[in-house]
Order: structure tokens, then sequence, then C-alpha cells
């Protein structure tokens, strides 16, 4: 679902930072704390390269890791 956020940004300049923050956005409402700052920049890049062939695995990857604890209210 965020590599598809590439496609609704019509620049290609600031796609990963909207993917973060949709990102960020959607494991708030799932009650998940992240921390995107333990997402590797290069990774990500490499991740997101792999879901536009359908290869979601490198981006859950770096999700998992970056997930640190449940939100509290």
């Amino acid at each position: 679902m965020t590599n598809q956020t590439t496609w609704a940004v019509t620049f290609r300049e600031g796609n990963g930072r909207a993917q973060l923050q949709y990102l960020k956005q959607l494991a708030a409402r799932a009650g998940h704390a992240i921390d995107l700052t333990r997402i590797d920049r290069s990774a990500w890049l490499d991740a997101s390269g792999r879901s536009n062939a359908g290869d979601h695995a490198a981006t859950i990857r770096c999700i998992r890791q970056a997930l640190s604890r449940p939100a509290t209210a």
C-alpha cells in the first residue's frame, strides 16, 4: 500500500518522504508506534523498486524493523 503512494504524487522529488509520512499515519491508526529513523534510506529505496515488480518482502522488512512498540493512548 505504501508503494502505491508513489503514483499519487506527481513529482518525483518527495515521493519517499510522502510514503514514510503515510506509513507513520497508517501505523498510528493501527495502534502502532513507528520510528522512521530506523528505516535505512537505501534499503527503503531498494524495497520501493522491488515492490514495483511485485516483491514486497523488502518493504515488509523495513517496516518491521521500524515498528518500535504499541502506541499508547
